[in-house]
């Protein structure tokens, strides 16, 4: 079973997956991924959360990963909501992708 969660004090990889082109609908293998996360009542970014890395996965499909390290996820508060902001940047476009969970422990 698959839960959607922040998991308090664990490393978490952060994916986008078939990143393409928007004008010539090829995988997009050079683009620029970065990810903020936010409380998401305050909507303040949470310190050491901003503008966090995505690398290309070398021999994917527009294939990214980043790690939203466990130093960040052990400040987050059990039940809370916090979202996630995905910036993709190629050369023909760019695209914000927005995702929310709430807080909680690994089961």
């Amino acid at each position: 079973m698959s839960r959607k969660a922040w998991f308090i004090g664990s490393d978490m990889i952060i994916g986008a997956v078939a990143v393409k082109d928007a004008k010539t609908d090829e995988y997009d293998n050079e683009a620029t991924i970065t990810f903020t996360l936010f409380n998401s009542a305050t909507k303040q970014e949470i310190p050491d959360a901003v503008d966090l890395p995505m690398e290309y996965e070398a021999d994917s499909n527009g294939e990214y990963y980043g790690t939203l390290p466990s130093a960040v996820t052990a400040t987050l508060v059990k039940g809370e909501n916090y979202f996630i902001l995905i910036t993709i940047t190629g050369i023909n476009f760019t695209l914000v992708l927005r995702e929310e969970r709430k807080a909680d422990y690994y089961p």
